[in-house]
């Protein structure tokens, strides 16, 4: 029985603020977020990914978990956060007010053994890491491990990241490419083609997303589900906000 394609709602918060980035960098404010998830509940989202883009490695803040709790609270479907989780506790607060997986980036270099945790007390399902990266020239690419550091390394060294995820029980991975953020010039088909079939671990393909035919060519090559933000919640070529999600039937099709 063919399992229902994964269609993820990518929702970036900053300060309370619901907002759409462009490149990982320029902002379009959406909104007020309990507002804004409210309004896809009303649309029947399969998912939600919560993003929090507060430079928590730069910055002395720790995690919002009152407004999180709201969030999760108004949410009537399944709910991932990622931004500044840094142990074993800040997961369990996750997880006890409603949120089902936990996404992870600088952990994986700067303390793996917390993933470690989380994954022998939740499952491995519970974790997904995000991998944020940057097309070069020469097949070289940058892989951003928080927004203050990257490493330059090579698309086929993007699968051994993967693999170290993988050796401390992530369950989920998430490949992120910064430069087609809010361009809408289509996904990164070339890494999902290159990565899916050397991984067990289910691959997200966020970013750049134009249509659902570029989904379909996500999962026509092994995606496991597509992440996208703007093509749910900006239109036009001025980028006018208008929130909307696919039919139960249109994701069937994919």
């Amino acid at each position: 029985m063919k399992k229902h394609p994964r269609v993820i709602l990518s929702l970036i918060i900053d300060s309370k603020r619901m907002i759409k980035r462009s490149k990982f960098k320029n902002y379009k404010y959406l909104g007020d977020p309990l507002n804004i998830i409210r309004i896809f509940n009303s649309k029947r989202v399969d998912e939600i990914s919560i993003i929090s883009c507060e430079n928590y490695e730069k910055k002395d803040i720790n995690i919002d978990f009152e407004f999180l709790e709201k969030i999760s609270g108004e949410a009537f479907c399944p709910l991932t956060y990622s931004g500044g989780v840094r142990s074993l506790e800040d997961a369990d607060k996750l997880f006890s007010i409603g949120f089902e997986k936990i996404g992870i980036r600088n952990l994986l270099h700067t303390n793996p053994e917390v993933i470690k945790q989380i994954a022998e007390k939740y499952g491995s399902q519970s974790v997904v890491i995000f991998i944020d990266y940057k097309e070069l020239n020469n097949n070289e690419i940058e892989i951003y491990t928080s927004y203050n550091s990257f490493f330059k390394s090579t698309k086929s060294s993007i699968l051994e990241f993967i693999k170290n995820a993988e050796s401390y029980g992530a369950g989920e991975v998430v490949l992120q490419s910064i430069l087609r953020e809010g361009q809408s010039k289509g996904l990164d088909l070339d890494i999902i083609k290159e990565i899916t079939n050397k991984t067990i671990l289910p691959i997200i393909s966020s970013c750049g997303m134009r249509d659902l035919s570029d989904a379909r060519k996500a999962f026509s090559l092994g995606a496991d589900g597509v992440m996208a933000s703007k093509f749910f919640s900006l239109y036009g070529n001025c980028d006018g906000v208008l929130l909307t999600y696919p039919t139960y039937q249109d994701i069937e099709k994919l």
